[in-house]
């Protein structure tokens, strides 16, 4: 699990309530979705990075997007896409101000072009001693100008190329000023300065000297005292350090400039955004504040830039921004390098960091622990690795805590230091030990627990619903043992619960229906034997149940199911049924996934299941199942699967076929192969025969894990690609 923007209340900070909404869930499509509005297959998820649309796109009010939390972060780790846990697509906000100057610009281009040709013809005619004359006043006005007015000239507002040459030969007295201070207060070393003209230090010093019509004032002292007096906090060297930062990163191929380099204020360093629902999102230089005495002028607090094509290393120089508090940089692939977490070394004000999606390498840094603001930690879906330095966890007030998707070991212990926490993601690592009642205890605050795909084992605690704030619990894929423990009160917060694939024995509770408001409920693939409790019957808001491939004996569909009307999926794949598929099935109305596979039902398909006109996807394949397939299926217009193969139905599939629309199904699978088929079907995908026991042997198996974000809104009934037939046969 991992997201992107458009996250959940709890991810943004506002411990909300955790929804599935039917918004959420009905009208999704997966197929060449924006990144920020869907995820991934798992494969893709687990392989590379998103590709695709950007977060932001030209404002247009018919576009649709996802609308924004207007608390805390709109991109944490999976839950700052749903951040995480869906990312929002955003219209770029047009500025009253912005079009009254574009306007100015025009207005003015004629009497531009009368003055340019009278420069040309008194140029023409000047004599070249007084040329030379004026050219040293002006270089003499412009190296001791104070920088802290507005830009001067008409400045197209685009950033010029990055300077390649030496520097020039005019005298360079603003730019040995500059050089001379970056070297006094150890921010850079001359011969980067000098002569390493493709260095992004280089480029930022030569920029901020001779390109910057904006001459921000160097802060004076240099050779006047000892250097111990000079200022580093500057607004200068904040503006050097956004420089180096543009040219570090590729700023000239981001996807939106961010009006970087421009001449003004490096605080109007930003573009705003806004939804469709009429919310601004800034993004860039997102905030400036003053920070008291000793400093006239406002300070940077906050550069967030997610998903604009920032590429290379995050510079060091990145710790010039001295105040900075929020850092967020989320889905820039291309951030790669080992070093690109040197630069948040001195950030001691820092209490929110986000480089999810960014691809880094290596360890987290035994350092990291001296960044002890840090409220809001995101790190996931990278490639670090290692244990965690024990300084990590002096990092007591972090409220979210997302490291997921990595390939980090170590005990899970020592994150009973993080009381505070109330999201913690550590999922798809390799962390071990035993969730033990001590670290139940000192999660008192948790809303949304995500330790799955590691190799966690032990029995699951006694006390593990008394973190009463719980909205999300999900442990699958680990080894935990033993029975699922009483929920001996009442717990009405807890809406996810996934258990799925680990080792876990007895029998479900007979208290489950204690979690009333449980809306997913995933018990699959472990040990467990009958019965079904009847108080699952008082679980009327699930809406996701899967119970297969457990140790059940021989029974029957449970009658308990009629009363859950509000179902979208159901999964009892082998599950040992038998006997006939009741027909009260087909008043569950809201289902989209139907999976009976590889049991032992006989008898024939019942028509009721032809008002399942939500379903679209319908496995009732490996079974005893006779007959032919119900005239009703002509109503099942949202179809995309539908498994029949393994039976003896016969006849034809013409139901199904005869809608032209109906063969575009990505995969319909039914006996049809051979001189002699059991059933003639001219739209299958894939044709099996009773002879041949593994036409149809894929797994057919859900990944409830992967296709989840940060948020836990669930997206879309997902196989794994690797263990499907391709699309159309």
């Amino acid at each position: 699990m991992s997201n992107p923007f458009g996250n959940s209340d709890v991810e943004n900070g506002n411990n909300g309530d955790f929804t599935i909404d039917d918004d959420d869930l009905d009208n999704v499509n997966i197929e060449g979705a924006d990144i920020h509005d869907q995820l991934p297959t798992p494969e893709e998820y687990k392989a590379k990075m998103f590709g695709g649309t950007a977060p932001f796109a030209q404002f247009s009010p018919s576009k649709e997007a996802a609308e924004l939390s207007e608390a805390g972060s709109v991109y944490g780790d999976d839950r700052s896409v749903a951040m995480h846990d869906q990312l929002p697509n955003v219209d770029e906000y047009k500025t009253t101000s912005h079009l009254q100057r574009e306007k100015g610009y025009r207005a003015g281009l004629y009497t531009f072009l009368i003055l340019l040709l009278l420069t040309i013809i008194i140029t023409g005619v000047t004599v070249p001693l007084v040329l030379r004359s004026d050219e040293q006043q002006t270089s003499s006005a412009n190296a001791n100008a104070s920088g802290n007015g507005s830009s001067s000239g008409g400045n197209s507002g685009v950033p010029g190329p990055a300077p390649t040459g030496p520097s020039p030969p005019d005298g360079g007295t603003r730019y040995q000023q500059a050089i001379d201070y970056l070297v006094a207060i150890g921010v850079s070393t001359r011969t980067i300065l000098e002569q390493d003209t493709g260095s992004p230090q280089y480029k930022a010093a030569f920029w901020i000297a001779y390109v910057d019509e904006y001459q921000i004032q160097i802060p004076s002292g240099v050779g006047g005292g000892s250097d111990n007096e000079l200022p580093i906090h500057t607004r200068f060297t904040e503006r050097y350090a956004l420089a180096v930062f543009y040219y570090s990163t590729g700023g000239e191929s981001w996807k939106y400039s961010m009006r970087f380099l421009q001449p003004i204020d490096h605080c109007e360093w930003y573009q705003d955004f806004i939804t469709t629902s009429g919310q601004i999102l800034r993004l860039g230089v997102s905030e400036c504040k003053d920070v008291g005495s000793g400093f006239e002028e406002k300070l940077v607090h906050s550069l967030e830039m997610p998903n604009n094509g920032l590429a290379g290393d995050l510079p060091s120089e990145i710790q010039l921004l001295h105040r900075l508090t929020k850092l967020a940089l989320p889905f820039n692939a291309n951030l790669t390098s080992e070093k690109s977490l040197d630069g948040v070394h001195m950030l001691v004000y820092l209490t929110d960091l986000e480089l999810q999606y960014c691809s880094l390498v290596g360890r987290i840094p035994d350092w990291f622990g001296n960044l002890r603001a840090l409220t809001n930690l995101s790190l996931g879906n990278n490639a670090l690795d290692g244990p965690l330095p024990d300084s990590f966890f002096k990092l007591t007030n972090l409220v979210l805590l997302g490291l997921d998707d990595n390939g980090f070991t170590g005990p899970i212990e020592p994150f009973g230091a993080f009381t505070q926490l109330d999201s913690l993601y550590l999922e798809d690592n390799v962390f071990t030990g035993e969730l033990t009642e001590s670290l139940i205890r000192s999660w008192g605050k948790m809303v949304e627990l995500d330790l799955s795909t590691n190799k966690l084992d032990g029995p699951l605690p006694p006390n593990l619903w008394s973190i009463t704030s719980l909205q999300v619990m999900d442990l699958n894929g680990n080894n935990f043992v033993g029975p699922i423990p009483e929920i001996s009160t009442l717990h009405d917060n807890l809406q996810f619960l996934s258990l799925y694939n680990n080792r876990l024995d007895w029998r479900i509770p007979e208290t489950i229906n204690n979690l009333k408001n449980l809306a997913h409920l995933d018990l699959s693939i472990n040990n467990l034997e009958l019965p079904f409790p009847p108080s699952m019957s008082q679980l009327s808001l699930l809406r996701y149940l899967f119970t297969g491939e457990n140790r059940f004996v021989d029974h029957r569909i449970p009658q308990f199911l009629a009363q859950l009307t509000n179902l979208r999926e159901l999964s009892m794949k082998e599950s040992s049924l038998t006997g006939t598929i009741p027909t009260f099935l087909g008043n569950l109305s809201r289902l989209q996934v139907l999976d009976l596979d590889r049991n032992k039902l006989e008898g024939q398909i019942p028509e009721e299941l032809g008002k399942l006109t939500a379903i679209q996807t319908l496995m009732l394949n490996r079974n005893n199942l006779n007959g032919t397939i119900p005239e009703s299926f002509s109503a099942l217009s949202a179809l995309d699967v539908l498994l029949l193969d393994g039976n003896d139905i016969g006849s034809t599939a013409d139901v199904i076929c005869a809608d032209d629309s109906r063969k575009m199904i990505t995969h319909f699978i039914a006996d049809c192969a051979g001189p002699n088929p059991e059933i003639v079907c001219s739209c299958c995908t894939l044709c099996c025969s009773d002879s041949n026991t593994t036409c149809n042997s894929f797994d057919w198996r859900i990944n409830l894990d992967p296709i989840w974000e940060y948020g836990f809104r669930r997206v879309v009934y997902s196989f794994s690609q690797n263990v499907l037939p391709p699309a159309g046969g």
